[in-house]
């Protein structure tokens, strides 16, 4: 997998990493493929370095605001919006377990 995008988000993005684990752990359970856990993982760390933070720490309405941004702009933004829209799904489910 090319690490780029999830590496600089665990370097500069605090908390990210962490989050990141517990998300695998899910997907992991959940019987996904490692392409599924690849995607998953670029989608939420262009959003985390797009904005600056750890996906679970944004606002709704700056959650709007990206999804709007990849429909706009990102030239894989059909994979982007359903990645991340399954992420937001996913929300409390990761902030229950980060806080362990």
């Amino acid at each position: 997998m090319s690490t780029t995008y999830y590496d600089e988000a665990c370097r500069k993005v605090e908390g990210f990493e962490k989050m990141a684990e517990h998300f695998i752990k899910r997907l992991v359970i959940d019987g996904k493929t490692r392409s599924t856990h690849e995607n998953y993982l670029r989608q939420m760390s262009k959003m985390a370095l797009h904005c600056g933070k750890n996906p679970l720490d944004l606002e709704p309405d700056e959650i709007d605001n990206y999804l709007y941004f990849i429909v706009n702009r990102d030239t894989d933004s059909q994979s982007s919006f359903k990645h991340l829209v399954h992420f937001n799904t996913s929300k409390s489910f990761l902030a229950k377990y980060s806080e362990n």
